[in-house]
């Protein structure tokens, strides 16, 4: 029988299907006329293609499967971030903008990914992050630093990144202008208390009615009213109220009164200056884009982004 070199489309149909069901060669080629080690190479030569297009396809889907779950991850981020950012801060804040993003960092965000069953499930937050090694913690934050990067590079057609800055000038602004509000009260109340008859009996207060004048101050410029922080200082049996959770304890109840108005002196003289109610005369800016922050990352809009981008992660 003569032996070629290909077999037609046809052909190898044939040989194929009959050795699917385990026909010998030697019968192959007396039911199809062609010789038994031209079939046998024929479908050899088609086992090893066939075998590559598994592999393509097996890592098509690996593939596949790893973009998900990268996706995913810059998702969490992206919503870990809006979730996080203030709206706003204590009127005792002392973190920067800086030190506020790097603590949202601090946090299992993303999880890790374990096979159950047929399934592949997200475990998060398995356990408390300070009760973490401290290896495990660095390599938590590593991770959500390069997915925050991933973000960056992804969704540089979204003008979220200039939101985030709008955040950072907003909190570092309020953050001074607490701080220098902090000190100044403190020396008003201190110059204030010197002049009181029986200031000797509050000068230990000093520093918690400088604290209240403060408190005072923020609770009604958040509210949009500063100029009237004076009418948050109230009276009571034995101590002066804020607005807030600041109390000024008295041993003389017949202070109160005394103190009380001494306090609002401090806090008229202190609203003259308008540094903070400038920051706020339009809102809370930190609350703005905070609320914008999340709008410019919807994870439908930011799906379609990733979808059509690339970044330093991923599978080209």
């Amino acid at each position: 029988m003569e032996r070629r070199m290909h077999l037609s489309k046809e052909e190898l149909g044939k040989v194929i299907e009959l050795r699917e069901i385990g026909t010998s060669w030697l019968k192959i080629q007396q039911q199809t006329h062609i010789n038994r080690r031209t079939a046998k190479k024929a479908y050899e030569d088609w086992e090893r293609r066939q075998s590559k297009e598994k592999l393509k396809q097996a890592r098509v889907q690996v593939g596949t499967a790893i973009f998900r779950e990268h996706m995913e991850s810059i998702i969490l981020i992206a919503e870990a971030l809006f979730d996080n950012l203030p709206l706003s801060m204590v009127f005792f804040e002392t973190r920067d903008s800086e030190t506020v993003l790097e603590q949202i960092w601090m946090r299992d965000i993303v999880g890790h990914v374990v096979r159950t069953g047929e399934s592949w499930e997200r475990l998060v937050g398995v356990a408390p992050f300070e009760q973490l090694p401290k290896r495990q913690k660095q390599r938590i934050i590593r991770r959500n630093q390069m997915l925050f990067q991933c973000l960056k590079e992804h969704s540089q057609t979204i003008r979220w990144q200039e939101v985030l800055k709008s955040w950072r000038f907003a909190w570092d602004e309020c953050l001074g202008i607490l701080t220098e509000l902090r000190s100044k009260a403190e020396t008003m109340v201190e110059r204030e208390v010197k002049d009181m008859e029986k200031g000797n009996q509050v000068e230990k207060s000093i520093s918690n009615m400088a604290k209240g004048v403060v408190e005072a101050i923020w609770l009604r410029t958040l509210d949009g009213e500063p100029e009237k922080s004076y009418d948050l200082v109230r009276t009571k049996a034995d101590h002066v109220e804020f607005g807030g959770a600041t109390q000024v304890l008295l041993e003389d109840k017949n202070l109160a009164g005394e103190v009380a108005e001494l306090c609002k002196r401090v806090i008229n003289n202190l609203c003259k200056e308008k540094t903070l109610a400038e920051l706020f005369k339009d809102g809370n800016p930190m609350k703005t884009a905070v609320e914008q922050l999340e709008r410019e990352l919807d994870p439908f809009v930011l799906r379609q982004t990733i979808l059509k981008t690339e970044c330093s992660l991923c599978l080209v």
